[in-house]
């Protein structure tokens, strides 16, 4: 998605090389890249043994994620990313 987005992006500015396309190509290029090494690494079998998933520290992080979300609009960007910041921090 990033790809064709960014393809539309290169449409705008023509004029130049570096241009509003070039970082979100870059971005996708990458992400490509790791999605292919990790599915070589899966195919090998040498993923790591993953530690148990804690719950709590992303509950309180989706929290920090709703509340910026809910009060963008009413409090501020300030505040909300304060309480982003604050519930993040204490996940």
């Amino acid at each position: 998605i990033m790809f064709w987005d960014a393809s539309h992006l290169s449409a705008i500015a023509q004029y130049d090389r570096i241009g509003p396309s070039t970082v979100p190509e870059f971005v996708a290029f990458g992400l490509a890249a790791l999605g292919l090494w990790t599915v070589a690494e899966a195919w090998r079998g040498e993923f790591p043994e993953r530690e148990k998933q804690e719950v709590p520290p992303v509950l309180w992080v989706i929290a920090g994620l709703a509340c910026q979300m809910i009060f963008l609009r009413i409090a501020g960007f300030s505040i909300a990313t304060g309480l982003l910041f604050a519930l993040t921090a204490r996940g």
